[in-house]
């Protein structure tokens, strides 16, 4: 039976009892497995978001604090909630998907996960818009009980973590993309990414290298000839990053950091014709320096510039104060 609140209706729930617990930090960790996400929607001090923190993460699990908005017109129960915390971005992914998963964990590090999602839609691109070269797949993400289902996509992923300060893994998104949809057939997106997160010492090293490709585009792109932005076969992008954490007196932490990308979201196009079929799309290349200073427990001062081997116009200095409680 549906659930409804407030007028909109959700297909799936999940309900769980608060009742018998000798503090609410112990509540939230019983309820988690290893590997979990637990995302905290309470209003309560810093000093109990961080208590809560440190038991979910001894118990395995990871934890995203939520600042839950209050209900604002026209979208009321609809408005976006506000993330924070290491696991957060993370979390969004899958936050925005529905699907059925298992998992498992061995004693000797090893964590894997397989399952089934919506996927994506591939009738929802736009040959008229630039968002299709900016992210090929996020142009055509399905967004939770909005998604069609008409074709499922499986899911697997394999993290390594049995040595200290090392984690190395992958994962690979497969299915059918058509969704059902007329002029559709067939569609595949084959989806991998390997990465690799390395901390000796106070060294902070971290890369990540990701390809895309969608089959059997060229009858589509023939319905699209004359629109500027087609559907390309092929897409990837990496980057490496290095950063040092140096201890500052009062407690501070200072991590000066490099990070080097390269994206192409249109690395390949599917031959439709002599004159019509798009040219690859030039790599672009980024590099970002930058500094974040840790000045208490949860506070930090961001200042950072990237610099774009292409797109000159999108040099930028980005400078933030953040703050997670």
């Amino acid at each position: 039976m549906p659930l409804e609140i407030a007028g909109r209706v959700f297909e799936s729930r999940l309900i769980v009892g608060t009742g018998k617990y000798p503090s609410h930090p112990v509540m939230q960790a019983a309820h988690l497995a290893a590997g979990a996400y637990f995302v905290d929607l309470n209003s309560v001090s810093p000093a109990t978001k961080v208590a809560a923190a440190r038991i979910v993460a001894d118990a395995g699990a990871r934890y995203v604090e939520a600042a839950v908005m209050a209900p604002i017109g026209p979208k009321r129960i609809a408005t976006s909630m506000l993330l924070g915390g290491p696991h957060a971005e993370e979390f969004l992914g899958f936050a925005r998907e529905i699907g059925a998963a298992l998992e498992g964990n061995t004693t000797a590090g090893w964590r894997w996960d397989v399952g089934i999602t919506t996927g994506h839609d591939l009738s929802a691109w736009d040959a008229a818009s630039e968002e299709g070269l900016e992210s090929p797949l996020g142009s055509i993400h399905q967004e939770g009980q909005l998604a069609r289902a008409g074709d499922l996509s499986s899911f697997g992923a394999v993290n390594y973590t049995g040595i200290p300060g090392l984690r190395v893994g992958g994962s690979v998104v497969y299915g059918d993309i058509s969704q059902g949809q007329p002029g559709f057939d067939n569609n595949k997106l084959l989806l991998w990414e390997g990465h690799a997160r390395w901390t000796p010492g106070s060294w902070d090293l971290s890369a990540l290298y990701a390809r895309g490709t969608i089959s059997d585009t060229a009858a589509v792109n023939l319905t699209l000839v004359g629109n500027p932005v087609l559907i390309p076969e092929s897409f990837y992008g990496w980057y490496a990053q290095a950063a040092y954490i140096a201890t500052l007196p009062n407690s501070w932490t200072l991590a000066p950091f490099a990070r080097f990308e390269r994206v192409n979201t249109g690395a390949g196009y599917a031959f439709i014709g002599a004159g019509l079929t798009p040219a690859a799309l030039e790599a672009e290349e980024i590099t970002t320096l930058g500094i974040n200073l840790n000045i208490n427990s949860g506070v930090v001062f961001k200042l950072d510039y990237q610099k774009f081997d292409l797109n000159s116009d999108a040099d930028r200095i980005d400078l933030g104060l953040g703050y997670a409680f």
